[in-house]
């Protein structure tokens, strides 16, 4: 089965983990070259997101995650992402 995830999510995943790591320790974790034109489009999706959309998304992305662990498929294949 493959999980389908949205860009709004993919968004929110992306952000969630950036803003989790130290931002002296950044460059560790991504190239910084990329940084500044992933906040610009960051940035635009959460300028265009409602706040119900953006709660949304957050709950479809927790559900289709939980899911897709729970049923055994998350075990060693990420891939479908």
């Amino acid at each position: 089965m493959e999980v389908e995830i949205t860009s709004l999510e993919k968004a929110i995943v992306l952000s969630t983990i950036l803003n989790a790591i130290d931002e002296y320790k950044l460059e560790d974790y991504v190239e910084l070259e990329k940084l500044r034109p992933l906040v610009k489009v960051l940035n635009k999706l959460q300028k265009g997101t409602k706040l119900e959309e953006k709660k949304e998304a957050i709950t479809n992305l927790i559900n289709k995650l939980m899911d897709y662990l729970l049923n055994g498929e998350g075990e060693d294949n990420w891939t479908a992402f």
